[in-house]
C-alpha cells in the first residue's frame, strides 16, 4: 500500500511539472526529483528516478538559462544534478563528456573537480591533470576550491609516484657504492 501512495505521488509531482507555466521550469523538477530521493531508498529501481533525471537532462540541455546554472548540476548533499545519473552509469566518462560537449557546466568549477577526480580514480592521472589545468585557466567559480582540489590532486599524485620508487623491484641486486674498500679475504685479484 505503502509503495502504492509513493507511485501515485509520484504521477502527481509529474503532472505538476507537465502543468508548470511559472518564470523558473526546473524548479518542479528539482521538487520531484528531492522527493522521489527522500521517498524511495538509493538505488530502488521501482523510483524512476533515473528516468526522471533522464527527462529532465533532455528537456534542460539546449537551455543557455540552464547551461552554467548550479541547481541544473548541483544537488543535494553537493551532487552534481546531471551526475546522480552518473553513479548508475557504466563509464561515467559518457555523462562527462556529454556535459563538455554541449557546454553544460563550463564555467563551474565543480564540473572540472569532478572530472577530474573520476579520470583519477580510473587512473588517467595525465588527463586528469589536464581536465583540472583547463578548469584553472577558464577560471571556473569557484576557482579558489578548484585549485585547492587541484593541489590535492597533486599531492595524491605525487605521493603515488614517490610510493612507486620507493618498492624494491624483482631484478634489484644489492649493489656496492663505488670506491668500497673490499676486505682481504672478498679480494681474489692478490698476486
Amino acid at each position: 500500500m505503502v509503495k502504492r501512495g509513493k507511485n501515485l505521488r509520484v504521477k502527481e509531482l509529474i503532472e505538476d511539472i507537465d502543468e508548470y507555466d511559472g518564470d523558473d521550469p526546473l524548479f518542479p523538477w528539482i521538487k520531484c526529483v528531492k522527493w522521489v530521493q527522500e521517498a524511495f531508498p538509493p538505488g530502488g529501481e521501482c523510483s524512476g528516478l533515473l528516468v526522471i533525471y533522464e527527462q529532465c537532462v533532455r528537456k534542460f540541455w539546449h537551455s543557455d538559462r540552464y547551461k552554467d546554472d548550479l541547481r541544473y548540476l548541483k544537488f543535494t548533499k553537493g551532487k552534481w544534478f546531471i551526475l546522480l545519473k552518473a553513479e548508475h552509469c557504466a563509464d561515467a566518462e559518457v555523462i562527462y563528456k556529454f556535459l563538455e560537449v554541449n557546454d553544460i557546466g563550463r564555467t563551474l568549477g565543480l564540473y572540472y573537480r569532478d572530472f577530474g577526480l573520476h579520470m583519477e580514480f580510473k587512473g588517467k592521472v595525465k588527463t586528469a591533470n589536464e581536465i583540472f589545468n583547463l578548469g584553472i585557466s577558464r577560471n571556473a567559480k569557484p576557482v579558489e576550491k578548484l585549485n585547492d582540489a587541484y593541489k590535492k590532486f597533486i599531492v595524491r599524485t605525487m605521493r603515488r609516484i614517490k610510493t612507486v620508487d620507493d618498492e624494491p623491484k624483482e631484478n634489484d641486486l644489492p649493489s656496492r657504492s663505488f670506491g668500497t674498500v673490499l676486505s682481504r679475504g672478498d679480494n681474489t685479484n692478490e698476486t
